[in-house]
């Protein structure tokens, strides 16, 4: 890591209340350099670990406080920052959450752009898992708002690798996955979901959860009412679920 990337660490650290030494950061050698901004549990044994990515619409600085609250677990944490490719933008202003909502049928440009995203996530994933000790069979995947597309996909073409996905609202295109995985096994899925000023969306989403309930895989649905501070109450349930799911421990 060059001086600009152990100086950005620090910030993190300093963002986030903890020691510089539990936070890093690592460019993946992909298109345009994205970085990867990973925290140590505070163990060096194996722990359960949370990839999250970034919601295109957040700025750094606005992702650091929402995930501020999950740095309690006793978990690794890893936070790709960004991806460009064509319809793929986890870090930008635009795509995810626009260009690939109105994906209809054999759509050359979304297939392409999902062909590079998943390269970039395999990149990050193996030096991850290089850098951190994790319990591999304790590995999750989240997307929020914007992300929860590519992550639900992602997740579930790399079964393998992710032992759930936790998506903060977003899309979800129950079609694509069946297609990545028609016979591999079906990995738990936690969805939170809100009901603001446009109930449509909610029906529209909890329609595509049965959708993916009738491909056989098990969804917890969790919804919420109205505005509240960013994430707090996602993180509760964030944190809840993957205690139970992983084993994961929290610390106040």
């Amino acid at each position: 890591m060059d001086q600009t990337g152990e100086l950005s660490a620090v910030v993190d650290a300093m963002r986030l209340g903890l020691e510089p030494d539990r936070v890093t950061r690592f460019k993946t050698h992909l298109s345009l350099y994205p970085e990867t901004l990973t925290i140590r549990a505070d163990s060096d044994e194996e722990r359960p670990l949370l990839v999250c990515l970034h919601p295109p619409r957040l700025t750094e600085f606005q992702f650091a406080h929402r995930i501020r609250g999950l740095v309690c677990l006793d978990a690794g944490l890893a936070f790709p920052r960004g991806l460009h490719a064509q319809e793929v933008d986890l870090g930008g202003a635009r795509t995810v959450g626009y260009a690939w909502c109105h994906y209809t049928g054999d759509n050359p440009p979304f297939r392409a752009g999902l062909a590079q995203a998943t390269e970039y996530m395999d990149r990050v994933m193996e030096r991850v898992l290089d850098e951190l000790p994790v319990d591999r069979r304790a590995i999750y995947l989240l997307g929020g708002e914007g992300a929860a597309l590519f992550a639900s996909l992602h997740a579930v073409s790399r079964s393998e690798t992710f032992a759930g996905v936790i998506l903060v609202g977003g899309l979800l295109l129950p079609e694509i996955m069946a297609d990545l995985a028609p016979e591999k096994r079906r990995i738990p899925f936690l969805c939170i979901q809100r009901r603001r000023s446009r109930p449509q969306h909610a029906v529209e989403g909890t329609r595509r959860i049965e959708d993916l309930r009738g491909l056989g895989f098990p969804v917890d649905l969790e919804m919420l009412k109205g505005d509240s501070e960013p994430w707090h109450e996602e993180e509760a349930l964030i944190i809840s679920w993957l205690s139970q799911k992983a084993g994961i421990e929290v610390h106040e």
